[in-house]
C-alpha cells in the first residue's frame, strides 16, 4: 500500500533551534534620569521591580527616599538640589531588577 502512514522520514531532527539548558539573551534595560529641584525622577524602558534604593549617585548631595508611581518609574527624594549636578547609576544592581529578569545597564550624565 503506497503513501499509507507513516510515510516520509520517521526520525525527524529537533525542530528546537537552541539547546535545553540554553536560554534566550534577555535585554538589559535603559534607564533615562530627569531632577526638578529636589526630586529625581528615573525613567526605565521596561518594567522593574524596586526592592531598595535605586543605585543612582548625584554629586554633593544624599538620597533620602525612593517611590515606585508606575511600573516604568522611579522617584528619588534627594537632600539638596541636583540642578546641573554629575549623576551617576551604578546598574546590575539587586534594588533594581526587570521584571523578565533583565539587569538595569550602568548610565551617567548631567541634568
Amino acid at each position: 500500500m503506497a503513501g499509507s502512514f507513516p510515510s516520509g522520514k520517521t526520525h525527524r531532527p529537533s525542530r528546537r533551534k537552541i539547546g535545553r539548558a540554553q536560554f534566550p539573551p534577555v535585554p538589559a534595560i535603559n534607564v533615562v534620569a530627569t531632577v526638578a529641584t529636589t526630586l529625581v525622577t528615573l525613567t526605565y524602558s521596561g518594567p522593574v521591580i524596586a526592592n531598595g534604593m535605586p543605585p543612582i549617585t548625584v554629586a554633593g548631595v544624599t538620597n533620602l527616599e525612593w517611590t515606585q508611581t508606575a511600573a516604568n518609574i522611579v522617584t528619588v527624594t534627594l537632600s539638596a538640589t541636583g540642578a546641573t549636578a554629575a549623576y551617576t547609576y551604578a546598574g546590575g544592581s539587586a534594588n533594581v531588577v526587570g521584571t523578565n529578569g533583565g539587569q538595569v545597564a550602568p548610565t551617567s550624565g548631567t541634568f
